[in-house]
């Protein structure tokens, strides 16, 4: 039993490069020939992500089959894993901070993980249009926004930060996930918020409908343009 688990964490940890993957504190993964990886919406950079560790660990340890299952985003897979759904969940380090202390938007602790290994660094990017009044982050006052996926981390933390501000209230909220790009090209939504690794396609795909510009997340000031 030890071997194996010794055998995965290293493999997971030579084949990753975004925040942490949870997994349940207990052995069942390796009691069992099956085993869950919790990924995010289909398309998006989790589900990338797990379905490759799916296959990959499949064939690299055996006896057990792993396979990658669709969520919506790191919360989701947070409270899942913590409750024993599934084997192992890809979760923002946020997420996993504030879920295994119990802290909003969390109900209640999920002692029953741990963090395995670190992926890759996500970034926040706060949209808007180019010719968009909204310059910084109290400019969203009043305005229609895509805080993410449900359920996902990038929804959870610009939640907190709009709450932290003090603009929460005032925004209305939706949940477009990547439907956002097009809902903002067509004047459904004034910005989205999104937090990818640097490069993202959802970004590029983005800027490729309209001029956009991406708030400055470290002084919530200023802006840069993306052309």
């Amino acid at each position: 039993m030890n071997d194996s688990f010794d055998r995965l964490r290293r493999t997971v940890t030579a084949a990753a490069a975004l925040t942490f993957l949870s997994l349940t504190a207990t052995s069942a993964a390796f009691a069992q020939d099956h085993a869950v990886i919790k990924g995010g919406q289909i398309g998006g950079g989790f589900n990338r992500w797990t379905s490759a560790w799916s296959i990959y660990l499949s064939k690299a340890i055996p006896g057990v089959k792993f396979s990658s299952e669709s969520s919506t985003g790191s919360a989701e897979n947070m409270r899942v894993a913590g409750a024993g759904g599934v084997d192992f969940a890809l979760v923002f380090a946020s997420d996993l901070y504030d879920g295994y202390r119990g802290n909003a938007p969390f109900k209640s602790a999920l002692k029953d993980v741990r963090a395995l290994t670190y992926v890759y660094a996500t970034v926040d990017h706060f949209v808007v249009p180019a010719s968009s009044d909204i310059k910084t982050i109290e400019d969203i006052k009043g305005k229609r926004v895509s805080f993410g996926g449900p359920g996902s981390g990038s929804a959870v933390m610009i939640g907190q930060l709009m709450q932290q501000v003090g603009v929460r209230d005032s925004v209305t909220a939706v949940y477009l996930g990547s439907k956002a790009p097009q809902a903002l090209a067509n004047g459904k939504i004034d910005a989205f918020n999104w937090s990818p690794g640097l490069g993202n396609a959802t970004i590029h795909n983005t800027a490729a409908m309209l001029k956009i510009r991406i708030l400055n997340g470290d002084t919530l000031t200023g802006t840069r343009e993306h052309r």
